[in-house]
């Protein structure tokens, strides 16, 4: 759970300029989750366990947050030198969907696919800013994943008040970055409201 915490804390903290309007918008809509049961950086968490044992001795709770992320994102291989590896993002989904169950996400593997391969395009580096030695872009792009999926979500819940979140996912506002044609919103700030 600290991870999630620190997860979201480091997603926010790249998406600062956002927050507050994001709020405004976000108060009145349910969250995502209640339309859609999409794959959830839960992935990256169940290499937690890991990675805090390797990173038990750090002093401060950022260095730990620190050590732990970067611990997680090296173990999974998802980034290696600094730059994306879709190959292993793409793997690391699949293996994820495949362990929660013989053909219940069989659906979403092409979707996840799809997301992963239009994000790599979408959201290129752009800068060299680090954040705990992570790409800050790398954050994007996770945040892109989650709004790919959400949108092409297979068994979305067309309820009024489920419309209503998805707007806020397929128009531009200022809850998100525009990366390339392709809007991305800022999915971990709804956390901020539980």
């Amino acid at each position: 759970m600290k991870f999630l915490k620190i997860l979201i804390h480091f997603s926010l903290f790249i998406f600062l300029n956002s927050s507050d309007e994001c709020e405004e918008i976000f108060k009145d809509n349910i969250h995502p989750s209640e339309c859609c049961n999409i794959p959830s950086r839960e992935i990256l968490e169940s290499h937690q366990q890991k990675c805090k044992a390797i990173c038990k001795n750090d002093d401060s709770n950022l260095q730990a947050g620190c050590c732990e992320i970067n611990c997680i994102y090296s173990v999974t291989g998802v980034l290696k030198n600094g730059e994306l590896v879709k190959d292993a993002v793409i793997e690391l989904y699949e293996n994820f969907l495949q362990s929660k169950g013989a053909g219940k996400f069989d659906k979403w593997i092409t979707i996840v696919e799809n997301s992963i391969k239009k994000c790599v395009l979408a959201v290129q580096k752009v800068s060299d800013s680090l954040v705990c030695n992570i790409p800050e872009y790398f954050m994007d792009f996770l945040d892109c994943i989650d709004s790919q999926n959400f949108l092409n979500c297979p068994n979305f819940k067309y309820t009024k008040a489920c419309n209503k979140t998805r707007k806020i996912f397929e128009k531009e506002n200022q809850c998100g970055k525009k990366f390339n044609g392709v809007f991305v919103v800022n999915y971990q700030i709804w956390n901020k409201k539980s």
